[in-house]
């Protein structure tokens, strides 16, 4: 994987990816995966969880089970999370395991990090 050491803010749609790559040596504080159908695996987001400074996470992942978020349970720095697994029961069950609130507005997180250009 290419090294982005000054991404903040990761947003990922529909790729056809199985499982995300191990983002353990960049600062971003903000992850975005939505539509990622082909994420299936227990340890689909394991690379994910590995991010030092992760602070908001959103999810929409029709087939990941919830035991792909294990990882984020107790998570350092990790603060806020919205989950969406395709099911009502699935999703409670994933806000019953993190017990978070979800992230703010992406215009909100965008004007509190000084963000101007979204790509």
């Amino acid at each position: 994987m290419t090294r982005l050491p000054a991404l903040q803010w990761l947003r990922l749609e529909t790729l056809t990816v199985d499982r995300l790559p191990d983002f353990g040596s960049n600062p971003m504080t903000r992850a975005e995966c939505l539509g990622l159908r082909h994420l299936r695996h227990p340890a689909a987001l394991q690379g994910l969880a590995a991010a030092p400074q992760l602070g908001k996470l959103l999810v929409a992942a029709p087939h990941l089970p919830v035991d792909a978020l294990v990882p984020f349970v107790d998570h350092p720095t990790l603060e806020r999370a919205g989950i969406t697994l395709g099911s009502h029961q699935r999703d409670r069950d994933a806000d019953d395991l993190l017990r978070l609130p979800p992230p703010p507005p992406d215009r909100q997180f965008a004007a509190m990090h000084e963000l101007t250009r979204i790509l």
